[in-house]
């Protein structure tokens, strides 16, 4: 199963964004990214509060999909403010978090705390991570991401694909 790995980052008014899509054990097969994108001091009076959201969503994520040639068959984001990569691709897209919560009794198990939001246990002894998911078949998608999980770690990537869109947008690269 390939996961796409999706994260924005932003410092010093650019805004760089990159997916890396990764085999079932975390290893990289595809790494697409942006140029960092500096907004000009015009755009940012006519977009006004709307500029994040316009090169989040215009600019940077419908750019990143339509170029990846491995299709993930998941996506995997740690911002809420990314879960609109669902309107872009039709395969499932998930915000995972994690939590401060107390290690939950049974592996595997979840628990929905809002409509679209639930804590599920996917490692032994470790916290409970926050799953969010904006599709009907929520319960079928928490399941899959605790059978992912058990074998994988689903955050670190995320911490790959910052690390490297933080050299990209410092330019160390």
């Amino acid at each position: 199963m390939k996961i796409g790995y999706f994260k924005i980052y932003s410092e010093n008014k650019k805004f760089v964004g990159g997916i890396m899509v990764a085999d079932e054990r975390g290893i990289p097969v595809e790494f697409k990214y942006t140029e960092p994108v500096e907004p000009t001091k015009i755009q940012e009076v006519l977009y006004g509060d709307v500029l994040e959201k316009y090169l989040r969503e215009e600019v940077i994520m419908a750019n990143l999909v339509g170029k990846l040639e491995n299709k993930p068959e998941l996506y995997i984001v740690n911002d809420a403010k990314n879960i609109y990569l669902q309107e872009i691709v039709k395969e499932d897209v998930v915000v995972i978090r994690k939590t401060q919560v107390s290690p939950m009794k049974e592996l595997k198990s979840y628990k929905f705390i809002k409509d679209n939001e639930a804590v599920l246990q996917i490692k032994e002894g470790e916290n409970p991570v926050v799953v969010m998911v904006q599709k009907e078949n929520k319960d079928e998608i928490v399941k899959k991401i605790a059978d992912i999980g058990e074998n994988t770690d689903l955050i670190e990537p995320l911490n790959r694909v910052e690390e490297a869109l933080e050299l990209i947008c410092r330019g160390e690269l």
